[in-house]
């Protein structure tokens, strides 16, 4: 968490929230990585879509 943070201030974004997935990933197979990413899209597409509302 902390090096997404600080990644972040560095681009001008100290407040940005991240969104996180679960970790590790190196070890999934595709399926389970795209579970995991599914679990997080419909966030991302409400954060994209009312960004600034």
């Amino acid at each position: 968490m902390a090096p997404a943070r600080i990644q972040a201030g560095a681009l001008g974004r100290p407040g940005f929230d991240a969104i996180y997935v679960q970790h590790p990933i190196q070890d999934q197979t595709l399926e389970q990585i795209a579970a995991r990413a599914d679990a997080v899209a419909a966030e991302i597409v409400k954060r994209l879509t009312t960004a600034g509302k």
